[in-house]
């Protein structure tokens, strides 16, 4: 169950900030993180409360909530800071990412020429309004 679930957070689920590519390995490595504090936390409570160790399972839940907390503040927040100041940088300086961006945001196309040099050298719009290599 537990492979399942990595899986689906390695291959399956998107990048939450796809201009971002350093933004969203610390948002998938403190995920992996806080799952692993959540994984040990319920392992050790269940293990303690069959032996009714009560100062044990305390901490197995305390190891559960440091988990929690983790996903929260560090996976989602940091994460966000990091694309806050990461993915306007990469979408103007970048082609690849520029092309991204206009592939989402079409209207933007005539901003991407004149900002970014490089998205103007490699890509252009055909006919249909596809972003295509030159």
């Amino acid at each position: 169950m537990i492979i399942l679930f990595l899986f689906y957070l390695a291959f399956i689920k998107r990048y939450p900030y796809r201009y971002s590519p350093i933004a969203s390995l610390v948002y998938m490595g403190f995920d992996y993180l806080s799952l692993g504090f959540v994984v040990i936390g319920i392992i050790l409570f269940k293990e303690t409360f069959v032996e009714k160790d009560y100062l044990s399972c305390l901490i197995s839940v305390l190891i559960v909530a440091v988990g929690v907390l983790i996903a929260v503040l560090c996976s989602n927040k940091l994460s966000a800071k990091i694309a806050e100041k990461n993915e306007l940088n990469n979408i103007k300086t970048k082609a690849k990412y520029a092309k991204l961006f206009v592939e989402d945001h079409p209207e933007a196309y005539e901003q991407m020429i004149r900002e970014n040099p490089d998205f103007a050298e490699k890509y252009v719009r055909d006919e249909s309004g596809n972003i295509v290599s030159r």
